[in-house]
């Protein structure tokens, strides 16, 4: 029993020790107030904390949570032990005194026993405001573009309706011009003479 107690903990000690070491912000939480039991560099660098936090209930650690999902969700997968990821879910944190909104893609995933009872909570995090913010240049540059597009047309349109216009007037003034060289002849003399000339 002592040996398998051992196995488990050096198992979990493996764990642990990837997970400080990963690249991916990631955090354990345990029971139902959300107790910080692990979080790696990458994670307290996310939240803008130290390892102070790690110990702490996670609302305790991180207020500025109080009015955001988070902790609403987090119950939520303690409860049904089902995961929960999302893209583009934007955060406000506090960091180095500052109020900073920033957008991340996240997952909690749930950790069950043989019960199928959660026994913690594996949070990964990635910030990914650039992104968004670089998608967000793009649809703003690709409204401009229709905005032009749009604007081109209907610049085309009135350009085409005023050269309908244009050659309608042009055509009215020739054929003014024509009544006045076959009616106006000599100084407005009329004769039938000049009428049957100008007709042939």
């Amino acid at each position: 029993m002592n040996s398998e107690k051992r196995s488990i903990n050096f198992s979990s000690d493996l764990i642990i020790q990837a997970l400080a070491t990963s690249p991916a912000p990631t955090s354990i939480y345990s029971g139902e107030n959300m107790i910080i039991q692990f979080a790696n560099a990458g994670m307290l660098a996310l939240w803008g904390k130290d390892s102070s936090v790690i110990g702490k209930p996670l609302i305790e650690a991180i207020p500025e949570l109080h009015e955001q999902p988070f902790l609403d969700i987090l119950k939520e997968v303690w409860r049904t032990g089902k995961t929960y990821s999302v893209s583009d879910a934007p955060a406000t944190l506090i960091k180095n005194g500052t109020e900073t909104l920033d957008y991340f893609d996240y997952e909690y995933k749930a950790l069950v026993d043989h019960n199928n009872k959660t026994w913690c909570i594996l949070n990964t995090a990635l910030e990914v405001t650039s992104r968004r913010e670089f998608l967000q240049q793009i649809h703003e540059k690709e409204e401009k573009e229709q905005v032009l597009k749009e604007q081109m047309a209907a610049t085309l349109e009135e350009l085409t309706a005023t050269n309908e216009e244009l050659n309608y007037s042009i055509k009215q003034l020739a054929y003014r011009f024509r009544l006045e060289h076959i009616f106006y002849l000599e100084k407005n003399t009329f004769t039938y003479t000049h009428y049957m000339k100008a007709l042939m």
